[in-house]
């Protein structure tokens, strides 16, 4: 008999075997057991930890420059307002399984394979004052069965953490059929049962798998040839008894974030002014400013800069001038959109009929809760909406969330109390501005 030899191909595993007329059913019951889709292992794949992120921040302490280049190199799962999508967190994954990431985060650390540390900082120097923040680094550790499998468990790997072993044969037949261009051809079709035997502690397959393979006789070279090969593994059950997950991480304290600068310049509008903020505020965070501020990248703009006053008001995006407000800011207008008062700044008085409020109108002014979303010329789509709460047809302070579109089409959310703006995606939308995503 020849040498058996395995290639993969289109997706198929070709089998091949010298013919021996009365051993045949034999020889490919025996080579199916062979091929790489069956000896395959189960594989525990490892991802990079967060052991280097661990050092950087026990190295800084209790806060961390929003500036340094520090900041972007953590790799940790981050807690609190607007922290980074994806910055980290449990990096494990079992090869053909889908296992829930509680159940494998409690398996992994009942038997040692990794610990948890946890860090509460507060970032400083960002243009939203000081920003309170968490990070659980999750940790591989050393000296466990996976570290001398791995080597450098910190850096990732694979493990195999489980094997196939045949059980029985369920069903086989050998039959003859034709075949387009080779005549009538010798087929072999058959299920069977196995096992898997796991490698690891706190591992078990408690049933069966199955699978089903068919080969025919390619009568032109006298080689099998798989035609199909296809199995079902058992379920797969870690070991997680005893062990609850971690706690929320606790964030530090931090005082009231001072009140954000007024920015105004001449023949400009809100739009721009959130445009070149924007632009300022990513330039300070990829650290392009060169010792310079957000608010001296807005001056060199050509944004002039007001102090806050005790009470701000946001500058909405035309409808007839009434009068001047009887308000405590003297750059406010009052006027009339869809029957209803409201006041908003004089230099977006033209863009002020394309923003609709969506609240109560009392005593012929906007007020309470509500929405007010405001849209380009022409568009169904809105660039911004705000939720707050108005009274007598003026956003209170503090009050405000909103989400409003960047120029290169990002969606920006903004803001609670000690936080700042953050970019979202549309699944992420609050109900409220569910607009966005018509």
């Amino acid at each position: 008999m020849k040498v058996l030899q395995f290639r993969t191909c289109a997706g198929l595993t070709f089998l091949m075997l010298g013919w021996n007329q009365n051993i045949w059913a034999a020889e490919v019951e025996s080579a199916i057991l062979l091929t790489p889709d069956f000896t395959s292992a189960i594989v525990l794949v490892i991802g990079p930890d967060g052991a280097s992120s661990a050092s950087l921040l026990a190295a800084k302490g209790a806060s961390i420059n929003w500036q340094d280049s520090v900041y972007a190199n953590i790799k940790c799962e981050e807690s609190g307002y607007a922290a980074r999508p994806g910055a980290g967190g449990l990096n494990y994954s079992i090869s053909g399984y889908s296992v829930n990431g509680d159940t494998l985060f409690k398996w992994l650390t009942k038997y040692n394979y990794i610990k948890v540390a946890d860090y509460a900082v507060i970032l400083t120097n960002t243009p939203w004052g000081n920003i309170p923040r968490g990070y659980r680094c999750i940790i591989n550790s050393d000296g466990t069965e996976l570290q001398k499998k791995v080597g450098n468990v910190h850096a990732g790997g694979s493990v195999n953490i489980g094997t196939r072993e045949f059980v029985k044969w369920t069903f086989k037949n050998n039959y003859q059929t034709p075949m387009a261009g080779k005549g009538n051809v010798k087929v072999f079709a058959g299920t069977f049962d196995y096992r898997i035997k796991p490698l690891l502690p706190g591992i078990s397959f408690p049933s069966v798998g199955s699978a089903s393979v068919k080969a025919y006789l390619d009568p032109d070279n006298g080689r099998w040839v798989m035609t199909s090969f296809e199995k079902h593994d058992p379920a797969i059950t870690l070991d997680s008894s005893g062990v609850s997950l971690p706690p929320m991480l606790s964030l530090p304290s931090v005082p009231p974030p001072p009140k954000r600068p007024v920015f105004f310049k001449e023949g400009k509008n809100d739009n721009d002014r959130q445009q070149d903020e924007s632009v300022c505020g990513m330039a300070a965070i990829n650290g392009q400013l060169k010792g310079m501020t957000w608010i001296d990248c807005m001056v060199q703009k050509g944004w002039q800069v007001r102090s806050p006053t005790a009470e701000q008001r946001p500058v909405q995006a035309s409808p007839e001038i009434v009068a001047k407000p009887p308000s405590t800011s003297s750059n406010l207008a009052e006027v009339v959109v869809d029957g209803c008062h409201r006041f908003v700044a004089e230099s977006a008085i033209a863009n002020t009929k394309n923003c609709k409020w969506k609240g109560s109108c009392k005593d012929g002014y906007e007020d309470g809760a509500g929405v007010q979303s405001c849209y380009s010329p022409g568009s169904v789509r809105p660039f911004s909406i705000v939720r707050g709460v108005k009274a007598r047809g003026e956003f209170t302070s503090g009050s405000l969330e909103s989400v409003a579109v960047r120029g290169n089409g990002q969606l920006i959310y903004c803001c609670t109390p000690g936080s700042g703006p953050t970019i979202i995606t549309v699944n992420g939308l609050p109900d409220w501005a569910r607009e966005f995503a018509n």
